[in-house]
């Protein structure tokens, strides 16, 4: 039990430091679009872990993949709003808006967690 709340814990710190980093770019759609992401996997892991009904504890990997990205969706959140509360959610226009690696990583975590609920 202690591995996954130390695997909680990691997942979570990693995700608002990414949040955090994101949120020094005062652009809120720098950070929809990763929050979005780790959410629309956390629906379709619970999606496909809800199909799931034969087996001893049918669906179980669909719901740990779902509460993995919403576990991550919650550190963006929190990292992006510790670092916008201070600033008074100040906005600036972008002139640019380039894919970043933490873009990158949240969609392959997110596709591993639906894969293998699907595989399942």
């Amino acid at each position: 039990m202690e591995i996954a709340a130390l695997i909680a814990i990691t997942i979570f710190a990693l995700y608002a430091l990414i949040g955090a980093g994101r949120a020094q770019s005062l652009q809120p759609r720098r950070i929809v679009l990763p929050v979005g992401t780790a959410l629309g996997a956390a629906l379709a892991c619970y999606l496909i872990g809800e199909t799931k009904t034969a087996g001893f504890l049918a669906g179980i990997i669909g719901v740990l993949g779902m509460i993995i990205m919403l576990i991550a969706a919650a550190g963006l959140t929190i990292g992006w709003l510790t670092v916008q509360a201070p600033m008074r959610f100040r906005v600036i226009p972008s002139r640019n808006w380039p894919v970043s690696w933490d873009l990158i990583v949240t969609a392959l975590l997110g596709a591993a967690c639906t894969f293998c609920a699907a595989i399942e």
